[in-house]
């Protein structure tokens, strides 16, 4: 299991801008996500998790907004930092709003997970219960 605290995401409105050449990310985008992948290479030494994730984030914001938004940056920004190789590995999401006038910021779990049973377990009515999912 790994935890970090991060500073918080800018906003998706303010992360891209339309040019000639299509769509880009603005330059506070690329400084958040460096200054991310610096802080979790400081973090010490680690390794990408293999096999299926589960991720589990609070977002402390100074002022409501959504927080879909901000999701998927902050989910390619770990796998950029090689938290994990791919972030389609995520199979258990769990996100959470809370707010913190004085500092905003993201607090993330994540952890390598175990399926014990399939789906095609389910489906082929080997296992007749609702928990497919279980941590090892």
């Amino acid at each position: 299991m790994r935890k970090f605290t991060l500073p918080m995401c800018p906003p998706l409105n303010s992360l891209y801008r339309h040019g000639r050449r299509g769509v880009y990310k603005i330059a506070k985008a690329r400084a958040w996500e460096d200054e991310v992948i610096y802080r979790l290479s400081q973090a010490g030494e680690y390794t990408s998790i293999e096999g299926k994730v589960k991720l589990e984030m609070v977002m402390y914001l100074k002022r409501d907004r959504d927080i879909d938004s901000s999701l998927k940056l902050v989910l390619d920004v770990l796998e950029k930092a090689g938290v994990y190789a791919n972030d389609k590995q995520i199979v258990d999401l769990h996100v959470i709003k809370a707010m913190d006038k004085g500092d905003s910021r993201l607090e993330i779990t994540v952890k390598g997970i175990k399926w014990l049973l399939t789906t095609s377990d389910c489906l082929t009515n080997n296992y007749k219960g609702d928990t497919i999912l279980l941590y090892g």
